[in-house]
């Protein structure tokens, strides 16, 4: 097997360990966005955010370096491989986009909400709810697509 073979099927293998560390933060997630809804309007206690904050993060965090190695995997050996896998990279490659700024947006919810005082908070964590659970839904979809499409090198 030649060595750029190789790197293929090692690149392939860390986008597929990538998508598995993604579901798991996602699940995490969604169990924080679920303890959050739980306090409906009675929710008073900034301290219960700490995990949908910390999973909220790490995934704001993580995502956009994971798109841009799959990017340039996509761009470079997948979509070497036949016209409809380059189609599909360019769609993965635009949702990207859409998923950053929804990234972008549900940080900075996050970040309201670190700083929210008491008056702000009910309409703060509405927001929070709204953009997690978009960015829940939207991501794991992608996740799945790709996983699907991709099943033979995943």
């Amino acid at each position: 097997m030649t060595t750029s073979r190789m790197n293929f099927w090692v690149e392939c293998e860390r986008v597929h360990d990538d998508h598995e560390s993604v579901m798991a933060d996602l699940a995490e997630l969604a169990y924080a966005l679920d303890s959050l809804e739980r306090y409906g309007q009675g929710f008073a206690q900034l301290s219960d955010t700490g995990d949908l904050y910390r999973y909220g993060v790490r995934l704001c965090e993580t995502i956009p370096d994971h798109f841009s190695r799959e990017e340039i995997w996509l761009q470079e050996e997948v979509s070497a491989i036949s016209p409809e896998l380059a189609d599909f990279a360019r769609e993965m490659v635009g949702q990207h986009q859409q998923l950053r700024g929804e990234l972008r947006d549900f940080r900075s919810a996050l970040e309201q909400l670190r700083g929210a005082t008491e008056e702000e908070l009910p309409d703060i964590v509405a927001s929070v709810r709204e953009q997690g659970w978009q960015v829940a839904r939207n991501l794991a979809g992608h996740v799945a697509l790709e996983e699907e499409q991709l099943r033979g090198f995943l």
